[in-house]
């Protein structure tokens, strides 16, 4: 009787681990396949201007987007979501390949106006980076 408890206990030990291994293998493989990093900025309360959203990574990176503004027949402000997609590694000489911990900023801006802008840190290379942000608080 002790020899199947033991050998029960062996067999679902030798499962486990053969399922946490396969587990680990498939985020390890997916991590380093993704060679693209996404940005995702959620813009709240788009209103009649044009709304212009950059992203700026440290080490030299940034992408810019314009937002159209309402029509003049919408009452109500606008959400939009923006998606910038970086490559995990630069083509470009001299601009350090993306990591965790890397700083990124988020900047809203007006046609006319200073740019306001939010800080971020990169906390994973696989999920993409969100952040939400309001034309209300660009500076007038």
């Amino acid at each position: 009787m002790f020899k199947k408890h033991t050998a029960v206990i062996s067999l679902c030990f030798i499962v486990s681990a053969i399922v946490a291994a396969t587990i680990l293998q498939l985020n390890y493989a997916y991590a380093q396949k993704a060679e693209t990093l996404d940005f995702l900025e959620t813009v709240r309360n788009i209103a009649h201007d044009d709304v212009f959203v950059q992203l700026k990574i440290t080490g030299g990176t940034t992408q810019n987007f314009t937002i159209d503004g309402n029509p003049s027949f919408t009452d109500a402000p606008t959400i939009q979501i923006v998606k910038f997609t970086l490559p995990r590694q630069s083509a470009t000489p001299g601009i350090p390949p993306l990591k965790i911990g890397d700083e990124y900023f988020a900047c809203l801006s007006l046609k006319s106006t200073e740019a306001s802008c939010l800080r971020g840190t990169i906390d994973s290379l696989t999920i993409a980076q969100a952040k939400a942000l309001d034309v209300k608080v660009i500076p007038q």
